[in-house]
């Protein structure tokens, strides 16, 4: 769940953000697509988090990071 993720997630830093992406099986319940994004407070707590959560087995599987992005860019993509 989200509140699980963030919980993991909140072990290496202030979460500001947490979303889990939801989707639907063929049985229409709503299930996790194994996908997330989090955001931390700062850069420091983010890239301490990512090297600690890298490849951790939590929440019953293993936690990959695929993409980093840093507030200052991501305002700056949004301007």
């Amino acid at each position: 769940s989200q509140e699980e993720l963030k919980e993991v997630c909140s072990k290496y830093g202030t979460v500001q953000a947490c979303k889990l992406s939801m989707g639907f099986n063929q049985s229409g319940q709503q299930i996790s697509l194994g996908k997330a994004t989090v955001a931390y407070a700062n850069t420091d707590e983010a890239s301490q988090a990512m090297q600690k959560l890298y490849f951790e087995n939590a929440l019953g599987d293993y936690i990959q990071i695929d993409f980093y992005q840093s507030r200052e860019a991501r305002i700056a993509h949004d301007a």
